[in-house]
């Protein structure tokens, strides 16, 4: 029951004393009974509202609520005055917390508008296409939706279709959802204006990521662009395992999806990896070392 509707239920009992007052006489056994239901009611419920430091409370009992009938009569048109600014006091106590309520709501309503939704964005030159569609059928195979969940300009479904701006859409994506963007950081990832903008502006936006780095990229080439703190998964090195086995944690946790059976996810691991190592490159002289956002 709602504070109006007890605030109706104490009236009520008031209603029932005069009722009592009239059809019997106010030194009546029914009105002394009919008094103290309503007067016992009404101070539990100001108190409860109130608070039991509500100074009317104090003059809404007075001397005399132990009398006879027509004592209770003359305490009831003494303090109907203070009972009056009690239920007024009380009406404003609604108007304020149904502001408070429309205002936690409207708060709510606003926290929820501005909650983006979750994609992965792949950021890679459009020279290792084949590394990063496998990676996409990776991460299908790890519970991802490719067309809402992931962006890869390199994968039908998941690029950007005919006739639209690319620049557009690759701000759109950084302006409209929560971003995990993953890098095969790679030569030629380096030699891509696109690739580099968009790892610039993920490093600003402070954007979660994550690193793969091709057979023919080395660690060093990156000093300075990928922490130590951040999962660099390196796919022809000794811990390459290991490595994607603490990302697919971190990226599964960040997207608060469950993990796929541990064997079924070796398996597509191991033969992610394989492909990719299989991937040929045209030899190149080795790369001067790449210091960025020093």
């Amino acid at each position: 029951m709602d504070i109006q509707e007890q605030l109706t239920k104490i009236e009520a009992l008031r209603n029932a004393y005069e009722l009592a007052c009239k059809n019997n006489f106010e030194n009546s056994n029914e009105a002394i009974r009919a008094f103290h239901a309503w007067h016992t009611a009404a101070v539990e419920f100001f108190a409860e509202v109130l608070g039991v430091d509500e100074p009317l409370l104090e003059k809404f009992q007075p001397e005399g609520l132990d009398g006879n009938g027509y004592v209770l009569r003359s305490v009831y048109h003494l303090i109907l005055g203070t009972y009056a600014m009690l239920k007024v006091k009380v009406r404003k106590h609604i108007e304020q917390h149904k502001e408070k309520s429309v205002a936690v709501t409207a708060k709510v309503v606003q926290q929820m508008d501005n909650i983006k939704p979750k994609k992965i964005f792949i950021s890679h030159s459009s020279g290792d296409g084949e590394f990063a569609a496998n990676l996409v059928e990776l991460l299908v195979l790890m519970g991802f939706d490719a067309k809402k969940e992931v962006f890869c300009s390199s994968v039908p479904g998941c690029w950007v279709e005919d006739g639209e701006d690319f620049i557009k859409v690759i701000k759109e994506h950084f302006d409209k959802w929560e971003l995990y963007v993953i890098y095969i950081h790679s030569p030629r990832f380096y030699s891509s204006h696109i690739a580099m903008n968009e790892m610039g502006a993920a490093w600003v936006l402070q954007r979660e990521f994550s690193s793969f780095l091709t057979k023919d990229m080395s660690f060093a080439e990156l000093d300075a662009v990928v922490p130590n703190t951040n999962v660099a998964i390196k796919v022809d090195s000794p811990e390459a395992e290991a490595r994607m086995n603490s990302w697919r944690q971190r990226i599964l946790a960040w997207f608060g999806k469950a993990q796929t059976n541990d064997t079924f996810w070796e398996s597509n691991r191991n033969k992610f990896l394989k492909t990719v190592r299989g991937i040929t490159y045209q030899k190149r002289e080795v790369a001067p070392t790449i210091r960025l956002f020093q």
